[in-house]
Formats: structure tokens, C-alpha cells, sequence
């Protein structure tokens, strides 16, 4: 899996992964379908960056859910790195895979935030090394939500994923702002 795979190579070879552990499992489909918080309220604005020539990828989702059910949401993602801190999981193909997930520090932005690392360590079927590394990052501005994924086979930055979701909120609550000026 190079660089020329593109990421819907890595997310079709590496996440598409099973383990035995619910929370674990769920975490796993959610970073999969890029799908937290289930289907929107409304609207929903979504934007996906592939960086040309390499395998990385940032996704970028604004949409309105339930403030109680994100809040429950951020509540499990934050319980993760306990529950989940390190386990395997299996690929369609047979690899085993090493997960690990870690707490992800992010800027006083919103109303509620959480971010996860997940890194995954294994072998392709050919015997080359994976390393995946998945940044999953949200964010609650009043009924809105910001989901962002910073991911690739590459080193992915932190801090682009959290200069993102504090440029994001920080736009969100403008926004917001100014419509209510208007009315």
C-alpha cells in the first residue's frame, strides 16, 4: 500500500477490521463510515482534502444533531483511550492489526470537544509494514457539529487537526452570531 494506493485503498485494507470488544468494534465502524454521530438534523456541508501524491487525507463534516446526543457521543469517544487504549483487529483479508488509541489534547473551542489518536500497526499480505494513523476530532458549536478526520499511512500532524477544528469553530460561532444579529 504506497502512496499511489490512495486513501480509499488504506480505508478499504485497514479499516474495514473486526475485533471482539463492542465499544471497540464501534469505534472501528465509525472511523470507517466517517459517521459519529448518525444522520444529521438538517443540512450537512462536507469537504474531503487528498493531498496529491501521497496517501493522507483530511475530512471535514458540519452538521446539526441533538447537543444531548453529540454530548453523549464526545462522553464514549472520551471513555475510549481506557476502554480501548490498546487491542488488535483482524482485516477482511486475515492481517492482524495493533490499535492503539490515545486522548487528543484540543484548543477551548465550542461548547463541547473530544479528539482521538488512533494509530494501527500491522503487515500487508505481502509482508510490508502499515502504520495508519487516524485523527477523529468533534466538536459541538450550539446544535452544530464539526467532525474532522486527519488521516494516512505518512506522519499526520496534530496540530493540523487542531488549528482546523479551531478555525472551524471559531468560524461556526461567527456564523451564528451574525444570523442572529439579523433577525
Amino acid at each position: 500500500m504506497g502512496a499511489d494506493a490512495g486513501a480509499k485503498t488504506w480505508r478499504d485494507g485497514l479499516l474495514k477490521v473486526t475485533t471482539k470488544d463492542r465499544d471497540c468494534q464501534r469505534l472501528l465502524d465509525a472511523l470507517y463510515v466517517e459517521e459519529l454521530f448518525g444522520a444529521p438534523n438538517g443540512p450537512r456541508a462536507m469537504s474531503a482534502l487528498d493531498a496529491a501524491g501521497s496517501d493522507a487525507q483530511l475530512r471535514y463534516q458540519i452538521a446539526a444533531h441533538p447537543p444531548a446526543d453529540v454530548d453523549r457521543t464526545l462522553a464514549w469517544l472520551k471513555s475510549l483511550p481506557r476502554r480501548c487504549g490498546q487491542f488488535t483487529a483482524t482485516t477482511t483479508r486475515g492481517v492482524v492489526q495493533g490499535i492503539q488509541v490515545s486522548d487528543m489534547p484540543l484548543p477551548p473551542v465550542g461548547d463541547a470537544r473530544q479528539a482521538l489518536r488512533v494509530t494501527m500497526a500491522g503487515e500487508t499480505e505481502e509482508g510490508e509494514l502499515t502504520y495508519l494513523t487516524v485523527d477523529v476530532a468533534a466538536v459541538r458549536v450550539d446544535a452544530e457539529t464539526i467532525t474532522l478526520t486527519n488521516a494516512g499511512l505518512d506522519e499526520v500532524y496534530a496540530e493540523v487537526t487542531q488549528q482546523a477544528v479551531r478555525l472551524g469553530a471559531q468560524r461556526l460561532t461567527e456564523i451564528r452570531k451574525q444570523g442572529r444579529a439579523q433577525i
